[in-house]
């Protein structure tokens, strides 16, 4: 066999072999690229779905005493220009309440005294025995108390007088023209006392501002 013949079957083979890699080549099938990345954080968990229970309901207010629960004291239940007023003449104070010496205004009432009820006595020596003194008393009181108490204040003589902030009655004797002696004022909250109906103007409720 001719060196030329050698050559062109060499030639052949390698034209052959170049082929079948080629076609190898293009059916290979393609590697895949790497999976990506996640673009960003997860989302959050969704909020839980509100559940059903209700809302606590508030507290009815018409149960409620719009007045607030606060003990009576000598200085809370006069007004701010009473108390000025004994500063200035230098008095002093003292709850008389259950003493033998002291005011019982409510005593007459139905069931006696409220709980609470305080006595106050002014004075230069509020343990002194002298006329040179005032005596005023407080209770707590609620509306359904008035009429049997107003009763009882009647049937002893006592005079309803109309106006006012409060229903009042006033002491009169049978030898005057009108009122003229110690006085009771019912409100929506407490009752008070005081020798005279002109010294009511300084009692006041221990929650007044």
């Amino acid at each position: 066999m001719s060196t030329k013949t050698l050559w062109i079957i060499a030639g052949a083979a390698a034209a052959l072999v170049i082929a079948i890699v080629i076609a190898v080549v293009a059916t290979a099938p393609d590697t895949p690229d790497a999976a990506p990345s996640p673009s960003g954080s997860q989302s959050a968990s969704p909020s839980p779905t509100p559940s059903d229970t209700p809302a606590a309901s508030p507290s009815p207010s018409e149960s409620e005493s719009p007045e607030p629960q606060i003990a009576g004291t000598c200085q809370n239940t006069v007004t701010d220009e009473f108390l000025a007023m004994m500063a200035d003449q230098d008095w002093s104070v003292k709850d008389t309440a259950g003493e033998e010496s002291g005011p019982k205004p409510f005593a007459i009432f139905p069931g006696g005294s409220p709980d609470g009820w305080i006595a106050c006595r002014w004075g230069a020596d509020p343990d002194a025995a002298t006329d040179n003194i005032i005596d005023l008393a407080w209770a707590p009181f609620t509306t359904d108390q008035i009429d049997a108490a107003a009763a009882e204040l009647a049937d002893a003589g006592y005079q309803h007088i109309d106006g006012g902030a409060g229903v009042l009655y006033v002491y009169s004797d049978d030898s005057s023209a009108g009122p003229d002696g110690d006085a009771y004022l019912f409100t929506q909250y407490d009752v008070r006392w005081a020798p005279s109906e002109e010294l009511l103007a300084y009692i006041q409720s221990p929650s007044a501002e």
